[in-house]
């Protein structure tokens, strides 16, 4: 990224190559879909979606591309399956 003040995730998104833009986009898409009542935003400077707090932040770096799960580390059940939920997920 060039710009350190970026204000939306389409703002973001276009400070990359477009590749990797393609693939930001389809991950941005892939919670839209699944977490349609999430809110976007940019946090910590980066692409985020809330709903009562952190759910989902993704970022692109010059060799991959940062998911995190807020949503899965919030859940307090023993017996999740947590690679369950992240195939389900993604």
């Amino acid at each position: 990224m060039i710009s350190d003040k970026i204000i939306n995730i389409d703002q973001y998104i276009a400070g990359f190559p477009t590749e990797t833009q393609q693939c930001l986009q389809t991950i941005r898409q892939t919670i839209k879909e699944v977490l349609p009542e999430a809110k976007e935003t940019i946090s910590y400077g980066i692409p985020t979606f809330k709903l009562n707090g952190n759910l989902v932040h993704f970022a692109a770096y010059k060799y991959h591309i940062g998911l995190r799960l807020w949503f899965i580390l919030k859940m307090k059940l023993v017996d999740i399956n947590v690679q369950k939920a992240l195939n389900n997920f993604l």
